[in-house]
């Protein structure tokens, strides 16, 4: 992380020197600067600066997109989930994307039992053409697409690229004006750029066991528990990352600024980010250091919560949870539950008090919740404007399939996949008003080929000769 500058050092006013996450990512052309701490409260006035000092920029008065990204192609050369589905993301705010897939296709697409289920979350909106890049001929077709592109995305390792001719000056070589975006593991160069990352390792490194374990990394809580203790302990943690996620929000917020700088300037210019700097932005709060830092704080041993007032609770039917460690939050609380008797109680008329006495809290809340159905605490602490939902008992694909809220604000849309039909996924990253997202389905592993080559001025032997005749074919996959 030093290597690549995902570190920095500022001075702050009152807290003295502060180490923290840098930039998402570095660019050769426009390159980001952290040099001031975060603002105390109304350092800029009511109203920040005045609106004659705020910077203006012209985007093209006049001048109307079908999609904030219409224009833009990027060829993406990659495999697996980070970096794919960030340009996923990207292609569904309307960029023209080209999936370079090898004669096998990307191993996505079999990563779990299920053909093609893997892979359909990182393949959507994107059109597939099959190269071998171990043949120049496979090369040579990722340079013809290259001249006619504004964005190449890459997410290999730099040993890979360059073996597969896949390198930033190879690839300038093809196209001098274009943005070059590199989103692998640790970068693109240090000590580690030769190492494979995946999802795992990126979440272990950035500290998401440490979140998802809270007080079970105490040596002193299992250093008594035999092997079947220990087994079942384990399972707490099957699920404690979102090391290619994290990444790919990273990665397609980095590639965005790009982008941007591309439109508004015209510049081209390499992009370099990493799995690395993506999952600790995600705990950017641990990747800061200073003089008298308070500790992290941890969920409680059964994970339940923090302390009393941001926790779970078992109600009469089902499981709430509750967030209102705040002053006026935990009167509402007490008033739409009933029980105004807390609020009058030495142990807990403060918050030094109730922090001292929390244990106790906890006691009272518990045989508080046990009173009423989940829904019902909802619905009466919500009307109070209380931060109270009711825990969904199942995984996080039923619930973001069946909660009408979710479907209601399309954040769940409907699309026929090639491998499935009808199925649910999810909706657009970002809703603009003027500019709708654009929201197409997957494909198969060179479903485009002939039409993109032939696109591009490759004739039908030509395509045969360059090993691109592969892929897969439209039968769907049976469940």
């Amino acid at each position: 992380m030093l290597h690549n500058g995902h570190v920095v050092t500022v001075r702050d006013r009152r807290l003295g020197p502060i180490r923290q996450i840098g930039p998402i990512a570095s660019f050769s052309a426009t390159p980001s600067l952290i040099t001031t701490s975060a603002p105390d409260l109304n350092e800029h006035g009511l109203f920040g600066r005045p609106d004659s000092d705020r910077p203006t920029a012209t985007v093209g008065a006049g001048h109307r997109l079908d999609h904030p990204l219409s224009g833009i192609t990027i060829v993406e050369v990659g495999h697996h989930y980070a970096m794919p589905y960030a340009i996923t993301m990207v292609a569904a705010l309307g960029a023209r994307v080209i999936k370079i897939e090898a004669p096998a296709g990307d191993h996505m697409r079999d990563l779990i039992p299920i053909p093609e289920a893997g892979g359909h979350k990182v393949m959507a909106g994107k059109e597939s053409v099959i190269a071998d890049l171990g043949r120049p001929e496979g090369r040579e077709i990722v340079y013809r697409l290259v001249r006619h592109a504004q964005v190449f995305a890459l997410g290999l390792r730099g040993p890979a690229a360059l073996e597969m001719g896949m390198d930033e000056p190879s690839v300038r070589t093809a196209n001098p004006d274009i943005v070059y975006f590199n989103a692998a593991g640790y970068g693109d160069s240090g000590p580690f750029y030769r190492k494979a990352m995946h999802a795992g390792t990126a979440g272990a490194a950035t500290g998401a066991l440490y979140r998802q374990g809270g007080a079970w990394l105490d040596p002193s809580q299992t250093v008594h528990l035999g092997l079947d203790e220990l087994e079942e302990l384990s399972l707490r943690f099957g699920n404690g990352s979102a090391g290619d996620a994290a990444a790919a929000a990273s990665a397609g917020s980095a590639l965005m600024v790009a982008i941007l700088a591309l439109r508004r300037f015209g510049i081209t210019q390499t992009a370099v980010t990493s799995m690395l700097i993506g999952n600790a932005m995600s705990y950017s709060d641990d990747f800061t250091t200073y003089a008298g830092k308070p500790p992290t704080p941890v969920p409680d041993a059964d994970q339940y919560g923090f302390h009393a007032l941001y926790r779970i609770y078992q109600a009469a039917a089902g499981w709430v949870f509750i967030a209102c460690p705040a002053e006026g939050e935990w009167r509402g609380l007490c008033t739409a539950a009933g029980r105004q008797d807390l609020i009058e109680d030495p142990r807990f008329s403060s918050s030094p008090a109730r922090q001292a006495h929390d244990a106790e809290l906890i006691v009272e809340l518990d045989r508080t919740f046990r009173s009423k159905a989940a829904d019902q605490w909802e619905s009466q602490l919500g009307e109070r404007g209380v931060a109270c939902v009711q825990v969904f008992e199942g995984s996080l694909s039923q619930f973001t399939c069946t909660d009408p809220g979710v479907r209601t604000n399309d954040l769940v849309i409907e699309v026929d996949e090639p491998a499935f039909g009808p199925m649910l996924r999810h909706g657009a990253p970002i809703v603009f008003s003027e500019t709708p997202a654009r929201l197409d389905p997957g494909c198969w592993a060179g479903q485009h080929t002939h039409a993109v080559l032939a696109e591009f001025g490759y004739s039908e032997t030509e395509i045969e000769r360059a090993g691109s005749g592969g892929g897969r074919n439209d039968l769907r996959v049976g469940l």
